[in-house]
């Protein structure tokens, strides 16, 4: 038997309306009390994309917030009978794009823990919207009546307020559908929304049950399987998908419940309930058949979040990505993917901003939006991790002004994947670790500085390795792997063969063949002979004075390329040397003049010489 939670979010309008983002209020609606709480408010919802024109006085309200209800405001009304009763109350609007919006970010923290989310059902045996169930009411029959249903639970948002999720043989995993909807609704109030969560056997019975029924507890919601009937009859019959005008009639001959209803002689109510008879009085003996349409989730994950109270400084800022990156990596986790490029957006004060452009030139004016994108070496779905890739570029950043709004952007989504626990080990390194500091590393120096070095199919020093992104779960064989193939053991010599020099110290010998370090582009340094002037950039130096003159004292052959690459046109000939070289320069306490040792060659068909490495 198939099990379906609804997760009702009676107050979505209001609790969308106390963003600072959406209320689009007039100068005298932004006064405050003199406790500093805002004045009531009502929603009204609409399709148009201009929220900005005056409210029509006959416009009807979808929601009222607490403030507003308290004074006698209520869903219905229409915007002039409202201001009768409430003389300071703000109408803004909402667009169904945001409300949609808000419930697919519920709907995407639901899917962690069942396998189908919906946002909208159609009714069985019927091409339109079931009753007030879907964002968009499309079709003929009575969809356009229902949709200005209301409802008793909260404020009041109308039809905008239910998602779906289908939880059969979900629950059992998180230990049953009391700790399932307990999650459920701890997901939600993340998000900022309050909900009642209920599990039917049918979408629409538990979207019932969850609007309409007085619970004391939570777990009342819950409909134990075959028993949708007994918690069905004690609602009123507002609940079903009936039109306005035969719930009057009904009312008028004193039908209040449907356990009232469901008494009534089937035949008689048949032809009165009108097309939709048959499917409301299956619906009244338990039966719910209703598909859901499964809602996918769009490929970016954004959340924003703007405040009454701008931001001056790096740790608020710190604190208010910590919260972003919490709802964003929870809507992440649930699609079981991880992100590989992260987009900061700040947006400054415009007073402040125009107030420090005053007298600057116009290149060099500060915007009123810095965006950052970090592109980050590995794929990473915890918030620690984001969140110390973030530290690494905010503690470099500085602002030009207080943050009015953030909007933080997950791209590049993939698989997430996992490291595989070993068992058989009492402790061992933390598998995060790695992607942590990949992840700070990358966000510090650029994504395409951090990775790990793989062997190419190359004669050519500076092409036998190349960088490549790092793998967290492959990084330890894979630099092995490098390590054994390109650093072979060198057999042992005995010290009476090791070459000396002149005054009988020991130099190096040829064993080592490759430096230490090597530059991805040769630099040409001129004639190689010892006693020969060169310009060079030791490693030694710190400085950016500019590259010294150095002396080549002795030079050593270590290896020889002949006709690297002879398909091509210029094929690559060259003599390399292990240089010994002195700067000649001696210091104030008399120190021996400064050493280093690289690695040159000549190329044979010019005759030209380059540096191509050092030897630390």
């Amino acid at each position: 038997m198939k099990r379906i939670a609804a997760i009702v979010l009676p107050e979505m309008a209001c609790e969308l309306g106390r963003a600072h983002e959406l209320l689009q209020l007039s100068e005298a609606a932004a006064t405050t009390t003199s406790k500093g709480s805002s004045r009531p408010f009502a929603v009204i919802v609409t399709d148009e994309l201009d929220v900005t024109e005056p409210i029509d006085k006959g416009a009807i309200l979808d929601a009222v917030d607490p403030e507003a209800w308290r004074y006698g405001a209520r869903p219905g009304q229409s915007a002039a009978e409202a201001a009768a009763f409430v003389g300071q109350l703000a109408i803004l609007r909402l667009t169904t794009e945001r409300l949609e919006h808000a419930l697919g970010n519920v709907a995407e923290l639901a899917l962690g823990f069942g396998t189908t989310a919906a946002l909208t059902l159609r009714a069985p045996g019927t091409g339109s919207s079931s009753s007030p169930s879907g964002l968009s009411i499309q079709g003929a029959g009575p969809s356009a009546e229902l949709a200005r249903l209301r409802y008793p639970l909260g404020a009041g948002a109308g039809p905008f307020d239910t998602v779906w999720l289908d939880v059969t043989g979900c629950a059992r995993l998180v230990g049953g559908e009391d700790i399932l909807c307990a999650d459920l609704r701890e997901r939600a109030q993340q998000l900022g929304h309050r909900a009642r969560i209920a599990i039917a056997d049918g979408p629409r019975i538990a979207q019932a049950v969850a609007r309409w029924k007085r619970a004391r507890h939570p777990d009342d919601l819950i409909v134990p399987p075959g028993r949708a009937v007994e918690y069905l009859a004690e609602l009123p019959i507002a609940a079903l998908p009936i039109e306005p005008a035969t719930m009057s009639w009904l009312g008028k001959l004193g039908i209040l419940r449907i356990d009232d209803l469901a008494r009534l002689d089937r035949a008689g109510l048949a032809h009165r309930l009108g097309p939709m008879a048959q499917d409301l009085l299956a619906l009244i003996a338990g039966q719910d058949d209703a598909p859901l349409h499964a809602y996918r989730p769009p490929r970016l994950i954004i959340e924003r979040a703007a405040f009454e109270h701008e931001l001056d400084g790096v740790e608020p800022l710190s604190f208010v990505l910590s919260g972003l990156t919490s709802r964003a990596v929870g809507r992440l986790c649930a699609r079981g993917e991880a992100c590989t490029l992260v987009s900061l957006t700040l947006s400054f004060d415009r007073a402040f901003v125009d107030l420090e452009n005053r007298g600057r030139p116009e290149g060099d004016q500060l915007g009123r939006q810095h965006r950052i994108d970090i592109e980050l070496p590995v794929a990473l779905s915890r918030q620690e991790e984001l969140m110390a890739a973030l530290r690494a570029r905010l503690e470099r950043l500085e602002l030009p002004g207080p943050v009015v709004t953030v909007e933080l952007a997950l791209d590049g989504l993939t698989s997430q994947t996992h490291a595989q626990l070993d068992l058989s080990k009492q402790g061992g390194t933390d598998p995060n670790a790695l992607p942590t500091l990949l992840a700070e590393l990358g966000a510090g120096l650029g994504p395409n500085r951090v990775g790990v070095l793989r062997l190419g199919n190359s004669h050519r020093p500076e092409a036998r390795s190349k960088l490549v992104p790092a793998d967290p779960l492959g990084i330890r064989p894979l630099v092995l792997s490098t390590v054994l193939r390109a650093s072979p053991p060198a057999p042992i010599l005995p010290l009476s063969d090791e070459p000396r020099a002149d005054d009988g110290e020991p130099c190096a010998t040829s064993l080592w063949l490759e430096p230490t370090r090597i530059l991805p582009r040769p630099i040409e340094i001129g004639r190689l002979e010892p006693g020969a002037l060169v310009s060079a950039r030791s490693p030694l130096r710190t400085s950016s004075a500019g590259s010294p003159l150095y002396l080549i004292d002795r030079l050593q052959l270590s290896e020889r390329i002949d006709r690297v690459q002879w398909w091509t046109p210029a094929p690559v000939c060259r003599d390399y040397a292990h240089a010994w070289l002195r700067t000649g320069e001696r210091s104030r306490q008399g120190a021996p003049p400064e050493l280093a040792e690289a690695w040159v060659y000549v190329e044979r068909a010019s005759g030209r010489g380059y540096l191509h490495g050092w030897y630390d």
